[in-house]
């Protein structure tokens, strides 16, 4: 339970931090790549294509010197998830089975099941189809207006 307490820690400071954090990832990302990112949904497609000109597998994306990028990135589309459906950043520990388990995701309300950007980045690069978190995005915003929120 120790561990737990001190990720669950580690996460309140990810959290804390994670202003500044975003604001050192534009600042280290092509220009051409920040300018369009505005946290839309369609910001995501040009967040993926870049992730797959960056990173040709999983394995590439996680490299000790990526760590910061891939933050960054998890971060953005995360946020970018949150301002368009809202709910919440949290750490669940609760399940070791559940692919979530001791990794940032969102919480959402209305049915919509939890997110967890590092998973959609991972999945992303595996799947290489450019759309892949956008669509993701799109689908939780359609059952998001059917369930009425």
């Amino acid at each position: 339970m120790e561990n737990y307490n001190q990720k669950k820690d580690e996460f309140q400071y990810w959290l804390f931090y994670m202003d500044d954090a975003l604001e050192s990832f534009f600042k280290n990302i092509p220009p051409s790549l920040s300018e369009k990112l505005d946290y839309s949904v369609g910001s995501l497609n040009f967040i993926e294509e870049w992730i797959l000109s960056r990173y040709a597998s999983i394995n590439d994306v996680k490299k000790h010197e990526e760590s910061e990028i891939f933050n960054g990135v998890v971060m953005y589309i995360g946020e970018t998830f949150r301002k368009n459906l809202g709910g919440k950043w949290i750490i669940d520990f609760s399940n070791p089975a559940d692919y979530c388990f001791g990794l940032p995701q969102l919480k959402f309300q209305y049915g919509i099941p939890p997110t967890c950007p590092m998973r959609l980045v991972t999945a992303s690069i595996d799947r290489k189809k450019g759309t892949f978190i956008s669509t993701i995005l799109k689908n939780q915003l359609k059952k998001s207006a059917s369930l009425g929120s």
